[in-house]
């Protein structure tokens, strides 16, 4: 256990960190520092402390960080260091260095995120200085988490298929009179007939079928996202999605491996909503 003259490590706030080479607590603070209408986009900073490097201060403010995004899963974010660096011990200037954009959902492992992202600004800082232009790390100023409600797609209620789709005879599109399209795809996929007529029907038969899989948590309209918890209940499994535009192209590749029964669905849009159909064969 780390101890000072008057405090255990133990003892202290979840908010304080220690700095091994000073034998100092430092405490770190989180506010929310500009939000946008109706809570859409929001910004957190964390103000900086003097004497601390910016690997140690990334290390620190971890749990303060992983605590916020945790809070608020269904969002894009980025996080910005800003740092003073000097150069010939006179000129100063504050550089911001940016991860790369990343989403959080529901089951995302946000500590491996954040490693990611805290590398991405550690090699960025590494860059900035090995340019050649002799600027040095001085301090950290802040560090801002930026965040914006993420919605992703979702499959909803029946819509014809465009010609060019219906003509090629390989899609199935399910006439669905709800929203969960999602399912009854999934369902004639795992539950195939012979004759070509009527494969689209939601029958009396295809209902009962569907009953044999697990749907929990599982919300209708069906969002990408979802997705991995029907994977998840169903072992045996692996859904592949595609979208068209000109041409077929993946909007997610299942993770599942092994030996398991692939379904392949189409998610298609017009100007009012969003449709899955089921892919019968690629071409």
């Amino acid at each position: 256990m780390i101890k000072t003259d008057r405090l255990t490590f133990k003892n202290l706030s979840k908010k304080y960190y220690y700095h091994p080479g000073k034998n100092e607590f430092y405490k770190f603070d989180i506010r929310e520092s500009e939000s946008s209408i109706k809570g859409f986009a929001k910004q957190y900073t964390i103000s900086g402390k003097e004497g601390i490097d910016e690997k140690i201060f990334l290390s620190n403010v971890k749990p303060v960080v992983i605590r916020t995004l945790t809070k608020n899963s269904g969002i894009k974010f980025n996080i910005v260091l800003t740092c003073e660096m000097k150069k010939d011990g006179v000129d100063i200037i504050e550089v911001p260095f940016l991860s790369k954009t990343e989403i959080v959902l529901e089951g995302t492992d946000i500590i491996d995120m954040y490693r990611k992202v805290s590398d991405k600004i550690m090699e960025s800082i590494d860059t900035f200085q090995m340019r050649g232009s002799n600027w040095r790390f001085k301090s950290i100023v802040k560090l801002n988490i930026n965040t914006v409600i993420y919605k992703p797609l979702r499959g909803s209620s029946y819509f014809p298929l465009p010609p060019y789709l219906a003509n090629k005879q390989a899609i199935i599109n399910m006439k669905n009179k709800d929203d969960q399209c999602f399912k009854w795809c999934v369902t004639r996929g795992l539950n195939p007939i012979d004759r070509q007529l009527h494969q689209d029907r939601i029958t009396k038969q295809l209902r009962i079928q569907a009953e044999e899989r697990n749907w929990n948590d599982i919300k209708w309209p069906t969002n990408l996202n979802d997705i991995n918890k029907f994977e998840r209940n169903n072992m045996g499994i692996s859904i592949n999605v595609y979208g068209f535009e000109n041409c077929v192209y993946p909007l997610r590749l299942s993770k599942v491996g092994g030996d398991t029964k692939i379904i392949d669905l189409l998610l298609l849009s017009n100007d009012v909503t969003k449709h899955y159909c089921l892919i019968k064969k690629l071409q």
